[in-house]
């Protein structure tokens, strides 16, 4: 089965265009397509992040706490096993910085994230036939947001379907706790 991976990287490194919730945002959808067009799930995931156009200017814009959340919600709310966080082209000062939100991170989402200084180190990390060609390596490329428009804009997708909600059985339990009676 081996491993499957989804990655991310600035298309436009602008100050005034960057919103850090729209990137996380649009990696959550990423994966929900990842999710739904599979037959089986692959024995782990592999992040990868490309932060080769991030800098300190945009370091402002980016909450945090909210990524550890993030991160907590990719590690236990996802149906497959994230295997690891790769982060790669990384600037100097980023290790620095991770070194100061350490202490807000609990040890297993340390232990799964791996900072890379260029692809090299990457291949050493997560073997190239898993990686896609944008990052030297041997899959096919990765998924562009504008090849799934279609994907993100079907609303039946998001929506529940109420045909499918069970009927309530006369049998069962109804009503609430506030007309619970106990004998």
């Amino acid at each position: 089965m081996g491993h499957n991976t989804q990655s991310t990287k600035l298309d436009d490194p602008a100050l005034e265009k960057f919103d850090y919730y729209s990137i996380l945002k649009s990696f959550s959808l990423q994966a929900d397509y990842w999710l739904s067009d599979r037959e089986y799930y692959p024995q782990g995931h592999v992040i990868m992040m490309d932060l080769k156009d991030y800098t300190l200017r945009l370091l402002p814009k980016v909450n945090i706490m909210f990524f550890r959340d993030f991160l907590l919600f990719l590690l236990e709310g996802m149906p497959v096993r994230v295997k690891s966080v790769q982060i790669v082209n990384y600037p100097p000062y980023y290790e620095k910085l991770f070194a100061l939100v350490k202490p807000v991170l609990p040890a297993y989402i340390i232990n799964v994230i791996n900072f890379h200084p260029n692809y090299a180190s990457l291949h050493k990390a997560v073997g190239k036939q898993y990686l896609p060609v944008e990052y030297e390596g041997e899959a096919p490329e990765s998924m562009r947001q504008q090849h799934l428009k279609d994907f993100y804009l079907n609303d039946n997708i998001w929506k529940a379907d109420l045909k499918k909600k069970p009927k309530i059985v006369e049998s069962a339990m109804t009503g609430s706790f506030k007309t619970l009676s106990i004998d």
